[in-house]
């Protein structure tokens, strides 16, 4: 009788889910870390913003000069990199904004004569376009206005119908002017029906920030690289946002 009666006990336990046998009952495992309305003790601070200036007037830069401006340890995902400058050089100033690797990776040719900030900025421009019947090897051009949109930009461009197998490319060919190519190479004729075309343009970076940002995996130095001889007025600072991996 004492046997039954804690059967009966433990198949009560089963039921309520006080205890589980592994294959028999699904379970969910909370080990979760954060928190609904905070993080919780188990975070850490992962993500910081470094600031610092560099200030031309208190050392002169000239051509290739380059200022290790912010150091950057193993490990770190760097998504963005900001220069402003906040006193103008009062004559023709250009820099890049990199690291070791590449010293315009973030920002290539800003202009220190300008009391500006130097970031990236998706533009979009769209336009409705209704390409002619394509022979196999012919192609169409199409323009589209984007505003802000300068040579070197990176372009990516969407088309509102299925392209059909044809080549579609597209860069800045002028300021404010994004052209689209399309080609048709598919050993026969297309034409494609009416529809609307949109170009984003990621403007005023170069490669890093373009793809996201940079994950760098030994330490390095986000540098500022002075193209302009003789420059000792501007005053420039430098944030970049970190994550720590």
């Amino acid at each position: 009788m004492k046997k039954i009666v804690a059967l009966v006990a433990l198949v009560a336990l089963f039921v309520v889910g006080v205890v589980g046998v592994p294959g028999l009952f699904a379970a969910t495992f909370d080990q979760t870390v954060g928190g609904a309305t905070g993080y919780s003790a188990a975070a850490r601070p992962k993500v910081f913003v470094f600031e610092t200036t560099l200030d031309l007037s208190d050392t002169t830069g000239t051509v290739a000069d380059v200022f290790q401006m912010i150091k950057i340890p193993a490990d770190s995902l760097v998504l963005a990199v900001v220069p402003t400058v906040t006193t103008a050089e009062g004559a023709a100033l250009t820099f890049d904004v990199g690291d070791g690797d590449n010293a315009d990776g973030w920002i290539d040719g800003a202009d220190g004569n300008a009391a500006a900030t130097y970031s990236m900025a998706v533009l979009t421009g769209s336009v409705t376009w209704d390409p002619a019947s394509l022979i196999d090897a012919a192609g169409e051009t199409k323009a589209i206005t984007v505003t802000g949109a300068a040579l070197g930009d990176y372009v990516v461009v969407g088309a509102g119908v299925d392209v059909s197998d044809m080549n579609v490319s597209a860069t800045v060919t002028a300021a404010n002017t994004v052209e689209i190519r399309l080609q048709n190479e598919s050993a026969g004729t297309l034409d494609l029906a009416s529809s609307t075309w949109t170009a984003r343009v990621y403007s005023g970076t170069a490669s890093y920030s373009a793809s996201g940002g940079k994950l760098y995996t030994t330490a390095d130095t986000i540098d500022i690289t002075i193209n302009t001889a003789g420059a000792n007025t501007a005053v420039i600072v430098l944030k970049a946002l970190v994550v720590d991996l």
